[in-house]
């Protein structure tokens, strides 16, 4: 006797496994978006950041170092394209190294892209070096947020979710270099170690990409270097109620077989960029 048998032929196979395919696509750009949005709005800030600060140095070369956050402001919005400028934030309204919430901060500026630019009062840093010289750094913490109005305005980082407030920081050379989260969160940027050439390899070499923070200890391990400003422990001076104050893994080691040393290290950082 015959009997009906219930199944699938290829066709319904085949379509069944499309719309399931179309579900998993659908469920990870849901869950994605924000971590790869971060990475390229990330890129984005440092570099603008990096540019107005550089030009403003180099224009502001011959007096001293911008004396309030109302004079580094308009340095910088001199090299960026703003929707809105505020420079004069009065002082008890600026953001701080231990803001978390930024929705009712005034900004000093809002760039074109949106982004809102929050400048805190001037800091000074102080560290002995290698050599036994105590190095005094000035410098401002530059808060920006990724999302502009966008919620959720704040620096409140966690491994689940990044935060769309980020900082860096603005030294009296002109560099800048990033605080907080982002140093050991691969999901705002990654960084690469550039080693010497050698009589083998007559051209620098490269690392895997890995953390900001891994990254400079394979290049210059525990090194405090006055030439080099992202070798300096700025993260001691936060406080420990400040959002930019993270737990730093432990780090690798300084590879001495690329050629890395913990003195004028001729190791380099360097920054991955996403668009």
């Amino acid at each position: 006797m015959l009997r009906n048998k219930n199944g699938m032929t290829l066709g319904e196979v085949l379509i069944t496994m499309s719309i399931m395919a179309f579900i998993a696509m659908i469920a990870i750009m849901t869950v994605k978006p924000f971590e790869k949005a971060m990475r390229s709005l990330y890129a984005r800030a440092f570099e603008a950041i990096q540019n107005a600060a550089y030009n403003a140095y180099v224009d502001n070369a011959s007096t001293e170092f911008f004396a309030t956050p109302k004079e580094l402001c308009e340095g910088l919005i001199e090299y960026m394209n703003t929707v809105y400028v505020d420079c004069n934030v009065p002082q008890a309204k600026l953001a701080t190294y231990t803001t978390r919430e930024f929705s009712n901060v005034p900004p000093h500026f809002i760039a074109s892209n949106a982004m809102r630019v929050y400048i805190s009062p001037q800091y000074e840093h102080t560290e002995e070096d290698d050599f036994g010289v105590n190095l005094t750094t000035k410098y401002y913490i530059v808060f920006i947020d990724l999302t502009g109005e966008r919620p959720p305005n704040n620096a409140n980082w966690t491994e689940e979710k990044p935060c769309d407030v980020v900082a860096f920081l603005v030294t009296d050379g002109a560099d800048v270099v990033p605080l907080g989260p982002p140093e050991v969160d691969t999901r705002y940027v990654t960084a690469t170690v550039s080693y010497p050439a050698t009589i083998d390899n007559p051209e620098e070499t490269f690392s895997q990409p890995m953390s900001y923070w891994d990254a400079k200890h394979v290049a210059w391990g525990n090194n405090v270097d006055s030439t080099e400003m992202m070798s300096l422990h700025f993260d001691r001076d936060l406080p420990a109620s400040s959002p930019l104050k993270v737990n730093y893994p432990t780090p690798p080691a300084l590879n001495e077989v690329k050629g890395c040393t913990e003195k004028t290290s001729p190791c380099d950082v360097v920054f991955e960029q996403y668009y």
